[in-house]
């Protein structure tokens, strides 16, 4: 899940994966994350979190949505 994560912010940022900063796992615990996102999919839920000035979202079948801060829609509805 984390891989996905980077490459989906990278392709938002226009930038190699490697360019990104901070590393992921200085955000948000990637082991954990790739835990909750592991088989079997779950049918609710999802992960919210600010990366590397985006806005990630990850629902619970594993789609990565990725989109600018500033132009996020607010995660708590």
């Amino acid at each position: 899940m984390t891989v996905a994560i980077v490459r989906a912010v990278a392709s938002e940022k226009e930038v190699d994966p490697v360019d990104l900063s901070p590393p992921l796992d200085t955000v948000i615990d990637a082991d954990a994350l790739n835990d909750l996102f592991k088989a079997p999919k779950k049918s609710a839920g999802r992960v919210c979190f600010e990366y590397s000035g985006c806005r990630i979202q990850v629902l619970a079948d594993g789609t990565v949505e990725v989109e600018p801060a500033e132009a996020a829609a607010d995660f708590s509805r």
